[in-house]
């Protein structure tokens, strides 16, 4: 009954990953006081997960195609997260 989410669902957890591993750059960040920073990748993040999930599920991608619209726009955060740390650490930069 459930087979047809079983992709989706794997594409999911590798999204979790993903997140778990740029979690922690998003609360140094916070930790910094770089909050509008914060705020600008979430917006940035939010707006390219609902354009690409509206854009694979109108070429008929269902389920997975939405799944990896959040696994782009997840490692897309991530590397987000990373760069404006790298940024504003002096010890990430050597």
């Amino acid at each position: 009954e459930y087979e047809d989410g079983i992709n989706a669902m794997r594409i999911n957890l590798l999204t979790a990953v993903i997140l778990g591993i740029g979690g922690p750059w998003s609360s140094l960040l916070l930790s910094l006081g770089k909050h509008q920073i914060r705020l600008l990748i979430t917006l940035v993040f939010s707006a390219i997960n609902i354009i690409l999930c509206f854009v694979f599920a109108s070429f008929n991608f269902g389920m997975e195609g939405v799944a990896f619209a959040t696994l782009f726009a997840s490692l897309l955060m991530s590397i987000m997260n990373y760069y404006f740390c790298k940024k504003n650490i002096k010890f990430l930069t050597t």
